[in-house]
């Protein structure tokens, strides 16, 4: 289900369809260098990730939509039911959209003052 966060921000589940665009930034040098990739991106390793991460119950993969285009990813992980914790990951992978605030906004709405 989309989560409207400002008028031109959605987060909606990350989904494969979402994985040409994540496949297309995860060749970008800054992008996978500030992401700590380890392993040269491919699609299928894309896809898989995705995959894995639709499965895991530890974590839980949202895209980023600036004006109804998939912009960037949102990532919740290390997902501790327990101490009722994560890590949360955003990024920007278009890059003529970095700077626009979506990324800022959606790690405002993820801030725990904000609840």
């Amino acid at each position: 289900m989309p989560l409207q966060l400002r008028p031109d921000v959605t987060i909606v589940p990350l989904t494969l369809e979402h994985a040409p665009n994540m496949y297309r930034w995860m060749c970008d040098p800054n992008v996978s260098r500030n992401l700590g990739l380890r392993a040269q991106p491919s699609a299928e390793r894309t896809a898989a990730w995705i995959d894995n991460a639709l499965r895991d119950p530890s974590i839980q993969p949202f895209a980023v939509l600036l004006g109804g285009r998939h912009v960037g990813n949102v990532v919740l992980d290390r997902i501790d039911p327990y101490l009722g914790s994560a890590r949360l990951s955003v990024y920007i992978g278009e890059q003529v959209d970095r700077g626009a605030g979506a990324g800022s906004t959606v790690a405002a709405a993820a801030s725990p003052e904000k609840r």
